[in-house]
């Protein structure tokens, strides 16, 4: 990955609105500012890959992680994902309000509560949603 905006003359302006936040200030400072060229290791380091495969197996794990996730609840997933976004400029105690208030609603939903019912009675759910 390289961001090579400053090497042409341009400002990568909103690029390091995401980038400062997920990888701190001094990682954007040295990706943004040198327009070097980063490896699948180093933006694992900085938190900006989840994991690192080798070419030939990327499509076989990619296939993997699909199946795992198809395999989980679609709303808690939804739920998930909202709760990510919600609070990811939140300062902590508020971020911990709505974290606590999401566990509360997900509790009510139908996907938990076969969630619940499966993992009782040792079988696999089976989601509604």
């Amino acid at each position: 990955l390289r961001f090579s905006e400053v090497a042409v003359g341009f400002v990568p302006a909103l690029v390091a609105v995401y980038l400062r936040r997920r990888a701190g200030e001094a990682a954007a400072r040295q990706m943004l500012l040198t327009a070097r060229k980063f490896g699948a290791a180093e933006l694992k380091g900085l938190g900006l890959a989840a994991e690192v495969v080798p070419g030939a197996r990327l499509l076989a794990r990619a296939e993997q992680w699909a199946e795992e996730i198809a395999a989980l609840s679609p709303e808690a997933l939804r739920r998930a994902k909202s709760l990510l976004l919600e609070i990811e400029d939140l300062p902590r105690e508020k971020a911990l309000e709505r974290a606590a208030a999401a566990n509360a609603e997900a509790r009510a939903t139908p996907d938990c509560q076969e969630g619940i019912r499966a993992f009782l009675e040792k079988r696999e759910p089976k989601w509604n949603s």
